[in-house]
This record gives structure tokens, sequence and C-alpha cells, in this order.
């Protein structure tokens, strides 16, 4: 329980840290988190599934991504 009760402090000192003009912002990154992430079990499992294919060797270069993407983007704008 000590360990919760520690990061429940720290999280507060963080909060305290954040500019009285973006804790709005601040507000809605959590809420995000939470509903984005925590309320979703398909992201836990996806995240999982992630790191066994990383653990695998089932990797892709980045420049290989980066070129993907680019081609996706380019074939957007036309």
């Amino acid at each position: 329980m000590a360990q919760v009760n520690d990061i429940t402090e720290e999280l507060h000192k963080e909060i305290e840290a954040v500019p009285e003009e973006d804790r709005a912002l601040l507000l809605r990154i959590v809420r995000s988190f939470r509903e984005g992430v925590v309320t979703e079990p398909w992201f836990d499992e996806a995240v999982r599934e992630g790191i066994r294919d990383a653990d695998a060797g089932h990797l892709v270069d980045h420049a290989e991504v980066k070129a993907k993407w680019q081609a996706k983007r380019a074939a957007q704008l036309d």
C-alpha cells in the first residue's frame, strides 16, 4: 500500500507543478488517458501482443515504415 501512496503523492506534486493556466489541458489529457486506455481492454492486449512480436524479433525497419506512411500520405494528397 505504501507504493500506491507514494505514486499518489508524486502525482499530486506533478499536478501542483503545472501552471494554473495549463491545468484544464492536463485534465483533458488525464481524462483521455482514462477513457482511451483504462476502459478499453483491447488496448492492453494489443500492447502486450506488440511486445511479444518485438521479443520474437518480428520487427520492421524504421525506414520501411516511414516510406510506407509517406507514400500513403502522398496518395491522400493526390
